[in-house]
């Protein structure tokens, strides 16, 4: 497993006796699989277990320094200001080719427990869903399915080409109070997937009770 971009690897395990799909579940910036997992297992409702059949892998990124926000933290890709608005921010493509790799060789490694690649799907949120949604339709990876939560993609559309037709379905969901999401900057990243032909199923402006 390429250690360039990763820190290891948390797993929730299924609870039944083989898994037969799974999901590779990458965290923010400033985040850990750790955290994530135990955070999945609260909002999912799994009562501190797994699914029955589906096992979910939460890599943890390396530390770095992190331009944009000038401090050493964890995160998948490096990014720099191009503009005062919030989504003029561009991503280092270099840096999501490199966790697309770190994807890759995970998936070979699920692929070889005998979950087939089209039951593996890929996803995050935030800079983790930024770059799922890279591996699969900006490199072609080929998953069963994509996630991104509050994942605008913005910070990639300027730079890249994205594959057109796409037969991998991607599920688009945003917060209805985001910290650093406009709703209007989904609605146009929703546009550029509809452009592309991304079979995208947005689901806009959940709400989530974190008490």
């Amino acid at each position: 497993m390429s250690t360039s971009v990763l820190n290891g690897i948390d797993v929730l395990e299924q609870t039944g006796e083989k898994a037969t799909a799974a999901l590779i579940f990458l965290h923010g910036t400033g985040e850990n699989g750790k955290e994530t997992k135990e955070k999945f297992v609260k909002f999912m409702g799994f009562m501190g277990s797994g699914h029955p059949y589906i096992k979910v892998y939460f890599p943890t990124a390396k530390e770095r320094y992190l331009k944009i926000r000038d401090t050493v933290t964890t995160f998948w890709f490096n990014a720099v200001r191009i503009g005062p608005g919030n989504e003029e921010v561009d991503g280092n493509v270099h840096d999501a080719n490199a966790v697309t790799d770190m994807i890759e060789e995970l998936i070979k490694e699920i692929e070889s427990t005998g979950i087939p690649r089209e039951r593996i799907a890929i996803g995050g949120s935030s800079q983790g869903g930024m770059v799922s949604i890279f591996a699969a339709y900006v490199r072609g990876l080929k998953v069963g399915a994509v996630v991104g939560i509050s994942a605008t993609f913005s910070v990639f559309m300027r730079q890249v080409k994205m594959v057109e037709n796409s037969a991998i379905p991607l599920l688009s969901l945003c917060g209805q109070k985001d910290a650093f999401i406009e709703p209007g900057a989904m609605n146009l990243v929703w546009q550029y997937f509809r452009k592309h032909k991304i079979p995208f199923l947005p689901n806009p402006f959940y709400s989530v009770d974190t008490s």
